[in-house]
């Protein structure tokens, strides 16, 4: 429990930096430069979702099928192997965007920005998985949440540019993890043996490799699904538009963060329960309790920013009738979210990735008939509802997947 509450500060630390941001840049620089913020932030994470080839993911599985003792050789094996790779496929897929970005006139620094940011990043979640695996969640979760947040504040009080502020802030936060990764690696790394035949814990290589593929298409399909509706706002709305929208969406953010803080206290043994098909009924005891909390905090926490949302626009310096629509479709769909639960992760951890693959390519199909069919007669506000739509008709279909594969309810 102290692990989830700490955790949970750390989730909030971090989300008052972004916050400080978002509210800096909003009455100190222009909305407009708001929403180029927010367009280039998103670029870069979903760029860096499909960079990482979800590495990340498999490698907590992977561990989570050795020994404690052997958990930091485990994930500096993995660690050395895929790397490399990791960086290739971050700069080519990197590469793809910064060429569509460059069309939209967004101008070459700009892009080169992008370029840089997003390999940057899609290391740092590498490394990440790698510290939270070695040195425990503490670590992991301080540099996730605290790190690159506090790079970003100290540039824009500062008045340093928009563009230059998510540069430094992403390759600073890089060189942060890997010192630490360094510190750990000098510990560790002679004591690791490197061999290309040698299986990691219990997958075997083609294993290791084939699951990678299905998630590296996994991450494509989630980083559309995920963070996407801002890009397609500001291209059809402009910057100013996509400012507001990402304004109130950051706001309810806080509602999509518990569901993050509880996956990273939870994954490991998730990840250990559905190797087992859930016969350890006191882990599974333990995840529904904290679930089960989670639903309620994220009710409370829903009726909290309603009331605390007029006040939210006024700090923002922007007019709550431009932000109220936003606000509440958005609202809607993170709470919803957060109620059904971690299924995703216990999809991910009992590697049925090829299943979510399936789910998201329905999801996101349904999506784009719903956009479509509705786009002339709503604006917008249909781009943010359709995404969030597709999000939670995953998440449902997920649910009842693993009610008919496990036999439990999350």
């Amino acid at each position: 429990m102290m692990t989830l509450l700490f955790s949970y500060g750390l989730k909030i630390s971090g989300l008052v930096l972004s916050y400080s941001s978002t509210i800096i840049i909003s009455r100190y620089y222009s909305i407009g430069e708001l929403g180029l913020f927010f367009i280039v932030l998103n670029t870069v994470t979903i760029a860096a979702t499909i960079g990482n080839m979800g590495l990340p993911t498999l490698m907590l599985r992977s561990c989570s099928l050795v020994n404690k003792s052997e958990l930091e050789s485990c994930a500096l094996d993995i660690l050395r192997r895929h790397i490399l790779p990791i960086a290739a496929i971050s700069l080519m897929m990197v590469g793809i965007l910064v060429i569509y970005q460059s069309k939209q006139n967004i101008g070459l620094s700009v892009s080169f920005v992008i370029f840089l940011s997003s390999v940057s990043f899609a290391v740092s979640l590498v490394m990440l998985e790698y510290l939270r695996v070695s040195r425990g969640v503490f670590v992991s979760e301080y540099i996730r949440n605290v790190g690159r947040q506090v790079f970003t504040v100290i540039f824009l009080l500062f008045g340093v540019s928009i563009i230059s502020t998510l540069f430094f802030s992403f390759v600073l936060n890089l060189f942060c993890i890997l010192f630490l990764v360094f510190l750990s690696l000098k510990v560790n790394f002679a004591s690791v043996k490197f061999s290309l035949q040698q299986p990691i814990s219990e997958l075997s290589n083609t294993t290791f490799r084939n699951e990678l593929k299905f998630l590296t298409i996994l991450n494509i399909l989630g980083g559309l699904v995920g963070s996407i509706d801002i890009v397609l706002i500001g291209e059809l709305g402009g910057n100013e538009e996509a400012g507001v929208f990402g304004a109130a969406s950051r706001f309810c953010l806080l509602m999509n963060f518990l569901l993050i803080a509880v996956n990273a206290v939870i994954g490991p043994k998730i990840a250990k329960l559905t190797g087992s098909n859930f016969v350890d009924k006191t882990e599974f005891g333990y995840i529904k309790k904290v679930v089960l909390n989670l639903r309620l905090v994220s009710t409370a926490l829903a009726l909290l920013l309603i009331l605390v949302f007029p006040y939210y626009a006024r700090l923002m310096g922007i007019d709550p009738e431009k932000l109220e629509a936003y606000f509440y479709v958005c609202l809607f769909f993170y709470w919803t979210a957060t109620m059904l639960g971690p299924t995703g992760l216990v999809l991910l951890q009992g590697g049925k990735v090829k299943t979510l693959i399936y789910l998201n390519i329905v999801a996101i199909i349904l999506a784009s008939i719903f956009g479509v069919v509705t786009y002339p007669h709503y604006g917008l506000l249909v781009i943010p509802a359709a995404f969030g739509a597709a999000l939670n008709l995953i998440k449902i279909l997920s649910l009842l997947y693993i009610r008919k594969e496990y036999k439990v309810w999350i």
